[in-house]
């Protein structure tokens, strides 16, 4: 009985998501535009950059592209630790508040250059366009803060 549940759920787990092969997206999948997206039951199957054990579904669109910020930059909390903090322009900050709103509790992702960078999980509605990421690496903050000064 258990090894044909344990079959079971990993023929469900193949079915439900997009092959993923050896950390790294073959040339036929679909590239992800850098933003946030929702996890998803069935979707297209992505890793976190730097543990392929950690594997998420995400959603076709992104929820906001990083054309939607306004501004990004690092900063530090009031306790010392480093955070990503974003302002989302006007336009989607409705957008992104509806989003948050509907999937409380929920964990959006991160894609930048076609890489899952950060997966937190929505605590509240974030209703005024602003958002800060703890936890993230630095490193993967320097990044999204480097990425976004080019692409403005």
């Amino acid at each position: 009985m258990r090894k044909t549940l344990s079959i079971l759920v990993i023929v469900s787990l193949f079915s439900s998501c997009y092959l993923f092969h050896y950390g790294q997206i073959e040339q036929t999948e679909i590239y992800k535009f850098n933003g946030i997206y929702l996890v998803v039951d069935s979707g297209f199957e992505y890793p976190f950059y730097n543990d392929s054990t950690t594997i998420y579904c995400i959603d076709t669109v992104p929820i906001v592209s990083f054309l939607d910020f306004e501004e990004v930059k690092k900063q530090k909390s009031r306790y010392g630790n480093i955070e990503l903090y974003i302002k989302l322009n006007d336009k989607d900050k409705i957008k992104f508040a509806e989003a948050t709103r509907e999937h409380i509790g929920e964990k959006f992702v991160f894609i930048l250059k076609n890489k899952l960078i950060s997966a937190p999980v929505v605590n509240e509605e974030i209703s005024g366009g602003e958002l800060v990421i703890s936890g993230a690496d630095e490193n993967i903050i320097n990044e999204i803060v480097e990425y976004f000064k080019k692409i403005n």
